[in-house]
């Protein structure tokens, strides 16, 4: 990413946000550029982390498939590590999980999801992986509230039954 976000016409800075309702960054003018791209990477992380946590929860985690969504909108994809390391030229013996900050590497992991747009968005300009625990926690999560309400209803109906006046 580049050091300052400047518009090409009218050169005032940009300032970009993450946008949790519309799940889409949020970018605005600013008189003063931003000198310090790490926080403003950490803060639209921070801003984002929910909603890729929700993300997570809406996708049936019992499918086959081998996308998601992202944050940034593209695809997350399946992908093994070593594959995860070959698109980055082996340059790297791991990786960061950016939902938990955990460490992917060969000896915890066989395979990760990885955006496919990698590190062209402002959202996550260093590429956006995530480990397939978060995946299995988040995605087993929603299931979990799914089986508890489906089990509340279910206590509903059978206190109904007991609750007929048979003589009315």
């Amino acid at each position: 990413m580049v050091d300052k976000m400047q518009c090409p016409t009218c050169r005032k800075y940009i300032d970009a946000n993450y946008d949790a309702a519309t799940r889409k960054p949020k970018f605005s003018i600013t008189e003063t550029p931003n000198h310090n791209q790490n926080l403003l990477t950490t803060r639209i992380r921070e801003q984002a982390h929910n909603a890729q946590v929700a993300l997570l929860q809406e996708c049936v985690s019992g499918s086959s498939s081998d996308t998601m969504q992202c944050v940034c909108g593209d695809e997350l994809k399946r992908i093994s590590f070593d594959a995860r390391r070959t698109k980055c030229n082996n340059r790297f013996p791991g990786f960061i999980c950016d939902l938990c900050d955990g460490r992917i590497n060969a000896a915890n992991a066989a395979y990760l999801w990885t955006c496919s747009k990698g590190g062209d968005t402002v959202l996550h300009p260093f590429s956006y992986d995530v480990c397939m625990q978060c995946v299995q926690k988040h995605a087993r999560q929603r299931e979990k509230e799914k089986e508890e309400e489906e089990e509340e209803y279910h206590d509903c109906e059978e206190e109904d039954l007991f609750n007929i006046d048979l003589f009315a």
